[in-house]
C-alpha cells in the first residue's frame, strides 16, 4: 500500500487520469485544464498540466499571428486591386 502512495503522488493521479491527459493532449485539446492534487506540483501530472498550458499559449499566439498575417495580405491585395484600376498604372 505504501508502495502505490508513493507512485500514485509522483503521478499526481491514478494512471488511467494521467492517461486521460496525455489522451487528450494528443488529440489536440488543450482547453481541459488538469486537475492536481494537492500537495503534488512536482508530480508528473503537474508537468503535464505545465505542458498543456503552454502549448494553449501557443497556439493562442499561433492563431493572432495568423489572423495578422491575413489581414495585412487581404490590405495589401485591395491596395493591389486600387493601384492597378488606377492612374498608376495607366501611365505604364
Amino acid at each position: 500500500m505504501l508502495i502505490t502512495r508513493s507512485i500514485v503522488k509522483q503521478l499526481g493521479a491514478v494512471r488511467g487520469e494521467a492517461q486521460r491527459v496525455v489522451s487528450e493532449i494528443s488529440d489536440g485539446n488543450f482547453t481541459a485544464p488538469v486537475v492536481i492534487v494537492c500537495g503534488a506540483s512536482g508530480s508528473s501530472k503537474a508537468l503535464l498540466e505545465a505542458m498543456r498550458a503552454q502549448l494553449s499559449s501557443s497556439i493562442v499566439r499561433i492563431r493572432t499571428s495568423v489572423d495578422s498575417i491575413a489581414v495585412g495580405t487581404n490590405e495589401m491585395a485591395q491596395g493591389n486591386v486600387h493601384t492597378f484600376r488606377g492612374k498608376d498604372f495607366d501611365k505604364t
